[in-house]
């Protein structure tokens, strides 16, 4: 039997793991299995809701959503199929559509990498509010950097050796917005190319009918001059067994 005095001295020797703590609590607040082996979220995710809500709401719902998911208590997957559905900036003003994409882009990183490229390039919300947030960062920037511009000159000589953060922030934004250029260009091109395919195949049918009628008339018409040659034979022939034709004459 160890005394108290050593299990105490054990007790104090154990390690901690580093964030085993956070872990613990994170664990807490994770889905549970339901009754069918279901994964069931406190905080659940349904896009039928989402689009019943008003503009507004529905920016201050995806703030709430993300930080659901970062709990845990939120599915990431439920959260990827709204936000890549088009119903879900149904009747919105521009305003509200930017202030959601921010959001959005605040909190990519609790997407894979293949959702977080879709989310920031070919998303609707990307689509149709990415550029017009991406200029104004882009201006917010250059004002603030105009205002702190009035530094000393070494200041103003390291900032210039050194790229800021806010520079590749910028660069990242260009980024983005020359990729949703590329994308909206492709599928436009893509719906062209589907329009062409149609009327080729259109085309390409009609031509198939017409040569098939041509057809039907060469062979109408053989069959027609090959009648007309019989027609004085088969005279000639009627006559001969006609026993009517002597008594007539």
């Amino acid at each position: 039997l160890w005394s108290g005095s050593r299990a105490a001295s054990t007790h104090k020797r154990t390690p901690s793991l580093p964030g085993a703590s956070r872990r613990g609590a994170a664990a807490m607040g994770k889905a549970k299995k339901g009754g069918g082996g279901a994964e069931v979220f406190a905080f659940a995710i349904d896009l039928k809701s989402v689009t019943q809500m008003k503009p507004d709401q529905r920016v201050k719902w995806l703030s709430k959503a993300c930080r659901a998911v970062a709990d845990g208590e939120a599915s990431v997957k439920h959260l990827f199929d709204v936000l890549s559905n088009k119903k879900l900036v149904n009747d919105f003003h521009e305003k509200a559509g930017q202030r959601m994409f921010r959001i959005l882009k605040d909190n990519l990183y609790l997407f894979s990498e293949k959702q977080q490229r879709f989310l920031s390039v070919e998303s609707v919300l990307a689509m149709e509010y990415g550029d017009k947030v991406d200029k104004s960062d882009e201006e917010k920037g250059a004002n603030d950097r105009a205002s702190t511009g009035g530094g000393d000159r070494s200041g103003a000589s390291e900032s210039s050796r050194a790229p800021t953060s806010s520079d590749a922030a910028s660069k990242m934004e260009e980024m983005m917005a020359r990729c949703r250029d590329f994308v909206r260009q492709n599928a436009n091109t893509f719906d062209d190319r589907q329009r062409e395919a149609a009327e080729t195949e259109r085309l390409a049918r009609e031509a198939e009918r017409k040569a098939r009628e041509d057809q039907y008339k060469r062979e109408w018409q053989a069959i027609t001059d090959w009648h007309v040659q019989l027609e004085p034979w088969g005279t000639s022939c009627m006559e001969r067994v006609d026993e009517r034709l002597p008594i007539l004459a």
